[in-house]
């Protein structure tokens, strides 16, 4: 792939400069640049792809969204906030001597670029600060570990167009930026149609069906904060603990005084890279209607015949008291799922928590968590569930029966808390919900068992437990000690981010919508991100209904998984 030209976009019209303050919920998102991949099938996409009409298009939408224009800083405390000084967002040119359509880029027979030879992502290497600044044609100074917003369009031989968004999840989340591609657009698209009627528009900012709602103070916390339940779904990291591996697009932070700038504040400044991280895997799997109404009606027809009971004995405080400990030395562990229950007859299942059920239940069984230290000894090396002495990392032993592995659920709030946030909040508005188990008895139990768990920890996503985190966020001295109580990063848990909700299949710049939008190639583990298949049904059978799971494990633990019964087989 040859990126062909750089450009800083700013906004049409002049930003009064002023400083954005960032909630609480922005202040303990993970610190990193979030990547997107819209793909575009052609053959007409490539030749309608304008970069002039881009920028123009992308200058005037930044109006409306001061914020991805401006650059952050850190404070003493390592608060976020950003300065909104119209510094400008990155679009970046390129074109790809390869083909969408080819067997070989994964495209024919699924609309995903796993299998593609050309990386079309951000390389970790170009997000952090590079020794060499550079300008566009204008004069303006290129950094590119400075920009919240980086977008790079990549034009294919077969006139397909991908289109990789990049931006700070400090600053808003896949919801806010999805509205935002939308919006970027939805202003091409008038531009376009402009221009067919013989008008030209230029320094005028975009008028948008949905737009921006900027007010942050709508998250802040009571006053004063007060705490009824600690969050399950984050935990202050124990002094004497290593700090977890960071995510591979994550720059090492450098101390320069209380304020910190660019993606020099994009991480804890705890954290360090380790000296090497083993081989990581990406995997897609398709699931129809039809196996995703299979697996409802099996956990339905598991809750029927269970007993409404605490799953785990004794009470906990989501992971701030006593409780079974896994792990790093004076962390805690506790089965969340005692806490407070809910009834889970209240609701039926949604797919979502069938779903999470059987892969949580797959990826514990591909780390080899359920194998305990007496059965290890028994197998065979090379018999079993991989190596299993290895299954997470140095840090974690493998799982016994009455230890807890975990699942976090990001929960977005705009609808829970009371009153509901107005349709165009931008910001952050994603709760990280809890279940846990102990690894022997998940991946054993019934399928509606383990949706059960899932099911209960969602349920308790609201207003009042909503805001009791916001306010625990605020007692909090240091920031950068907050962390997600689920160590999924080469540990025993696994988190995911079901995206199928998302409007992302309505990002249309005048060549048609997306086949797909997903996940770039990425280097991680213990990632799930849930997709949905896209309006329009494919050549290939996907679209127009079904799933797609994107999976970030380890290699071994991939090829174990990949391997397992349980996950490949089509469930009817």
């Amino acid at each position: 792939m040859q990126e062909l030209e750089e450009r800083v976009i700013v906004p049409s019209i002049p930003t009064d400069p002023h400083v954005q303050w960032l909630s609480n919920v922005d202040q303990v998102m993970l610190r990193i640049i979030m990547m997107t991949g819209y793909y575009y099938p052609g053959p007409d996409a490539a030749k309608m792809v304008d970069v002039d009409r881009l920028a123009t298009s992308l200058s005037e939408t930044l109006t409306l969204y001061p914020v991805l224009a401006g650059r952050l800083r850190m404070k003493d405390n390592g608060a976020l906030e950003v300065e909104c000084n119209d510094a400008g967002a990155l679009l970046v040119m390129a074109m790809a001597d390869g083909r969408l359509d080819e067997p070989s880029s994964g495209l024919s027979c699924h609309p995903h670029p796993i299998s593609l030879p050309i990386d079309l992502r951000w390389a970790a290497s170009a997000l952090t600060a590079s020794a060499k600044e550079r300008e566009d044609r204008v004069g303006r100074t290129i950094n590119r570990g400075d920009f919240i917003f980086l977008v790079k369009v990549t034009t294919f031989r077969c006139g397909g167009v991908s289109i990789v968004s990049a931006f700070h999840h400090a600053v808003a989340d896949g919801r806010a930026m999805a509205e935002f591609m939308n919006s970027w657009a939805e202003t091409m698209r008038r531009g376009i149609e402009s221009s067919q009627k013989g008008r030209c528009l230029t320094d005028s900012p975009a008028k948008v069906s949905l737009p921006p709602i900027h007010d942050r103070a709508l998250l802040k916390p009571r006053a004063p904060p007060r705490v009824q339940r600690p969050p399950t779904g984050l935990i202050l990291a124990p002094p004497s603990a290593a700090p977890p591996p960071p995510h591979p697009s994550i720059a090492k932070p450098v101390s320069e005084g209380g304020l910190q700038s660019g993606l020099e504040a994009a991480a804890p400044k705890r954290v360090s890279s380790p000296p090497g991280l083993p081989d990581m895997s990406m995997h897609l799997r398709y699931f129809t209607e039809e196996e995703l109404a299979a697996l409802k009606r099996r956990a339905e027809e598991d809750r029927r015949g269970m007993t409404f009971e605490p799953l785990h004995s004794g009470a906990g405080d989501g992971g701030h008291g006593a409780g079974d400990d896994l792990g790093l030395e004076g962390e805690t562990r506790v089965d969340v799922n005692s806490i407070f229950p809910i009834d889970p007859a209240a609701q039926r299942f949604t797919t979502n928590d069938v779903l999470m059920a059987h892969l949580w239940k797959c990826v514990t069984r591909a780390r080899g968590l359920h194998v305990s230290k007496a059965d290890e000894k028994e197998e065979d090396e090379g018999e079993g569930c991989a190596d299993v002495s290895s299954a997470c990392s140095d840090t974690w032993q493998s799982g016994e029966d009455g230890k807890l592995v975990r699942l976090g659920t990001a929960v977005d709030g705009r609808k829970r808390l009371r009153p509901c946030l107005p349709e165009g909040f931008f910001g952050n508005v994603v709760f990280w919900s809890c279940a846990s188990a102990p690894a022997g008895q998940l991946v054993t139990e019934s399928l509606g068992r383990t949706a059960q768990r899932i099911h209960r920890s969602v349920q308790e996503m609201v207003d009042d437990n909503l805001r009791d985190t916001i306010d625990w966020i605020e007692q909090q001295d240091d920031l950068t000690a907050i962390e997600l109580s689920c160590r999924y990063f080469l540990g025993p848990d696994l988190v995911c981010s079901n995206w199928s909700r998302l409007p992302v299949y309505d990002c249309d710049f005048g060549w048609g919508p997306p086949v797909f939008v997903g996940l770039p190639p990425l280097r991680f583990d213990g990632f799930v991100v849930i997709t949905a298949a896209g309006k329009k049904q494919q050549a290939s059978g996907y679209g127009g209904g079904g799933l797609f799971v994107t999976i970030c494990l380890r290699t071994e633990h991939m090829n174990n998984l990949k391997s397992d019964p349980h996950f490949i087989k089509r469930h009817t």
